[in-house]
């Protein structure tokens, strides 16, 4: 038994000094809690995500399909850039009041809410990641949610009542 229990100490005592010696063990003492250190755009895989495309007012958008809760949740979060006339497209599976907020977004966005007719019920522009913890959303049911970046409705006049055609 004392065998054991000094082999664990040495254990420890190796582990101890690899991690003084590469300087991880400060990193983990110095990091708060809270702390979320940005991922680079190439760590982040979207490659389990279906694609598509959004019509718009005849404008195409390509999209990333958000379409369950996992993926709901992770949505554009830590990604560094979204490509200038893309998005994600969040699909759920009923209509619901479906509230996003900017938790730890890198980036501006304008967020764009649609009925299950795929009609713009609600538009959200230029909301910048300080907003967090706040939360947007309109008082009404939707089922699709549009995330693109920040002057993406202006600079193509969308506005309420706008029909989208989806094609997976």
């Amino acid at each position: 038994m004392k065998k054991i229990i000094w082999f664990l100490v040495i254990l420890l005592i190796i582990l101890f000094v690899f991690l003084v010696g590469t300087g991880k063990l400060s990193n983990v003492l110095n990091k708060k809690s809270n702390e979320i250190e940005p991922v680079s755009q190439e760590t982040i895989s979207y490659d389990e995500y279906s694609r598509g495309n959004l019509i718009i007012n005849g404008l195409t958008i390509p999209v990333i399909i958000a379409n369950d809760t996992e993926k709901h949740i992770k949505g554009l979060s830590n990604r560094l850039l979204l490509p200038e006339d893309e998005g994600m497209f969040f699909v759920f599976e009923e209509p619901a009041e479906y509230m996003f907020w900017m938790k730890d977004m890198q980036f501006p966005l304008d967020i764009i809410w649609f009925s299950k007719d795929l009609e713009i019920i609600h538009l959200e522009s230029n909301l910048p990641p300080e907003t967090y913890p706040d939360y947007f959303g309109p008082k009404k049911d939707s089922m699709y949610v549009l995330e693109v970046k920040a002057g993406f409705g202006t600079k193509n006049n969308l506005k309420i009542g706008d029909k989208a055609e989806f094609l997976p």
